[in-house]
């Protein structure tokens, strides 16, 4: 698991490399066992290409898997980020194509993989990844992503200079990009919680999405989308039975894949059915004793270290509890707002667990997120179902008359209220309810917290398109899968893995997610999702496809998450912090935001209108904008007079 950075330029650059030093550095956290930084030029078509990296070490821990790597043979160059979980058996075929291999690490069978198979190579890894290779005798620069998102990788593209990096803040830190809020990314952060790729925060930085490569040329760029996940279903019942036979193997294989480390390796678990399932499998897999880490609360509403430990005595695997207090967590609530690179409202609970697990000697965490996406865990996926038939059912009815409900509706307080109206009048932007259960703020609320002069500039180009195309390729699916892909597109990739990555690095801890694997996805996806929900107990296909009963407490007991306290530390001990920085909004976003209309949201919460996701959302915001744009950088966006404000316009919808 590593940071890389790396710069192109078509013009020479006196200190090139120095920068790249400088954004390298900003990477610290990433990979602190090693460094390096590489010029490669002057190229042939003119120019210079620079590359860095961070490491840390978890598979060889020899100098030999130092990078940026190089190979003798093509000239090709290579930084790494990530894990390809079956390098051993792509090393076996490479040798018997005439490579040969220096180290025992995966960097350098990625490396040997592009010589072979070129393009086509990203297709046999089976991990996650973000990886940069230079081809020496073609003079490009293959870029890839793997195909759940896993490992962030962004890019800038403009005045002959190409760009990229694990983090944003990197690049901001050589000195090459001139910071302005990019407005569409931050309507969608006000959306959904959580900026949407492929755009980000700072215009002209793009987010490469999953599955996709960039191969870049001195013509331009070129975008690739290499796996999709499947569009189709099983129906024949044998064919159901079989692949729910291959789900059972695939968990078991993926996880066992997930094992390969020179450092300690422990697992989150929580007591739910995700944790517990990956506990089982791993205890079955490991030649040595599984660590079991659960954190723990004096306070029983969060606690469920009680639960966890039960669970590992069954399970036979050694636990360990790590006591997390109030007080050190709200202390620490700087340090979680300082690893943010894009704001969100959610990760902070991975950044304390992250951050206890290291502490107590742990490089490698194994983790179930995905589990509730792929296994129909959430509650809404019985109410989404029911949303997009009460939408068709009341798209049938006379305006007049759904707009007599939805002024009924309107008496009634509460944004569940809100998101009703917004269903009955079909006006919160998006072609499928789904996107309206994961709403934060809704289209007519952002309108009022963006100025009316930005409102009609906001362009959601690439995403925009992305959205459209997501929706068309979920058509063909039956409601319970249709969800499971639409989170995977959205909830997963933007908030989960994104968060998941930048909180555990921020401590240099590796997680990996098994229930992720892609080779299972394929065929948990084609397994109609009629199968996967029961009245008898929760994520039926995943507990029946254990090769152990899980301990009855895990699936008869209540569904908790580690969910931090944020309604009560708001108007407590953050109460005086929030306030004082929502009262000085950020100069980046002057011109942009209402900073009266994020006033009154705040007030709003304190008085029971709302709940406390939407002062945090936005407290997380003017935090990472007044880190990340510099005053003299900020967009220049013309600020309006009070007269101005009371004519909002309508927000442009993304579908």
């Amino acid at each position: 698991m590593c940071g890389i950075v790396g710069a192109w330029v078509r013009e020479a650059h006196a200190d090139m490399a120095g920068l790249i030093e400088h954004a390298v550095s900003a990477l610290t956290h990433r990979g602190p066992d090693d460094r390096g930084v590489v010029k490669i030029g002057p190229l042939a078509g003119g120019g210079s290409l620079v590359l860095g990296h961070r490491r840390l070490s978890i598979i060889d821990l020899s100098e030999a898997g130092h990078q940026p790597m190089h190979d003798p043979e093509t000239g090709n160059w290579i930084v790494y980020n990530g894990e390809v979980y079956n390098f051993s058996e792509l090393r076996a075929e490479l040798k018997s194509q005439g490579c040969r291999f220096s180290s025992h690490c995966d960097t350098e069978i990625i490396l040997q993989s592009y010589r072979v198979w070129r393009h086509a190579c990203v297709e046999r890894w089976r991990g996650m990844f973000a990886v940069a290779i230079w081809d020496a005798s073609r003079q490009e620069l293959f870029l890839a992503r793997d195909r759940l998102g896993v490992k962030p990788l962004y890019y800038s593209y403009a005045n002959g200079q190409f760009l990229f990096a694990s983090e944003i803040r990197a690049l901001l830190e050589t000195g090459l990009i001139s910071p302005e809020v990019n407005v569409a990314a931050l309507n969608t952060y006000l959306m959904f919680g959580a900026v949407q790729d492929p755009l980000t925060l700072v215009d002209g930085v793009m987010s490469l999405p999953a599955a996709h490569t960039l191969t870049v040329t001195p013509g331009g760029l070129k975008l690739r989308e290499y796996w999709e996940l499947p569009l189709d279903s099983y129906q024949g019942q044998g064919e159901i039975d079989s692949a729910k036979e291959r789900v059972a193997g695939r968990l078991e294989e993926a996880t066992r894949l997930r094992l390969v480390s020179d450092v300690p390796l422990g697992v989150f678990l929580s007591g739910g059915i995700d944790s517990s399932a990956l506990a089982m499998l791993m205890r079955r897999a490991s030649p040595s004793q599984v660590q079991a880490f659960t954190i723990s609360f004096k306070s029983e509403k969060f606690d469920e270290a009680g639960q966890a430990r039960q669970t590992a005595r069954q399970l036979g695997v050694e636990h360990h509890s790590i006591p997390l207090t109030e007080s050190h967590m709200l202390d620490t609530c700087d340090d979680a707002l300082g690893a943010l690179d894009q704001p969100t409202i959610d990760g902070f609970n991975t950044f304390h667990v992250s951050r206890a697990v290291k502490e107590a000697g742990i490089t490698v965490a194994i983790s179930g997120v995905g589990g509730d996406e792929a296994f129909c865990g959430y509650r809404h996926f019985r109410t989404v179902p029911r949303m997009e038939r009460f939408a068709r059912q009341s798209a049938r009815l006379p305006y007049v008359v759904r707009q007599s409900g939805a002024s009924l509706l309107g008496l009634r307080r509460g944004g569940g209220m809100a998101k009703l109206r917004s269903l009955l009048m079909d006006d919160y932007g998006f072609a499928h309810p789904y996107y309206l259960a994961r709403t934060l703020f809704l289209p007519d609320q952002i309108a009022s917290l963006l100025q009316p002069e930005v409102i009609p500039t906001i362009e959601y180009g690439p995403w925009g398109s992305r959205i459209r195309q997501i929706m068309e390729r979920a058509q063909g699916l039956d409601p319970v899968n249709r969800i499971s892909y639409l989170e995977f597109k959205t909830y997963v990739a933007n908030t989960l893995l994104r968060d998941a990555d930048v909180m555990s690095m921020a401590h240099s801890l590796e997680i990996r997610e098994p229930l992720l694997d892609h080779l299972l996805l394929e065929d948990v996806m084609r397994i109609p999702g009629r199968e996967k929900l029961s009245s008898k107990v929760p994520k039926p296909l995943l507990v029946h496809s254990l090769p152990e009963l899980l301990p009855a407490g895990v699936t008869s007991g209540p569904k908790r998450g580690f969910t931090l306290p944020f309604a009560d530390w708001l108007p407590g001990r953050l109460r005086s912090q929030v306030e004082e920085t929502l009262a000085h909004p950020p100069s980046a976003l002057d011109g942009i935001i209402n900073p009266e209309s994020v006033r009154a949201v705040w007030r709003s919460f304190l008085s029971g209108g709302c709940s406390w996701t939407r002062p945090w959302s936005l407290y997380v915001l003017y935090r990472v904008v007044d880190r990340l744009f510099k005053p003299s950088n900020a967009s220049a966006v013309r600020s309006l007079g009070e007269e101005a404000t009371l004519d909002v316009p309508a927000l442009p919808l993304p579908v």
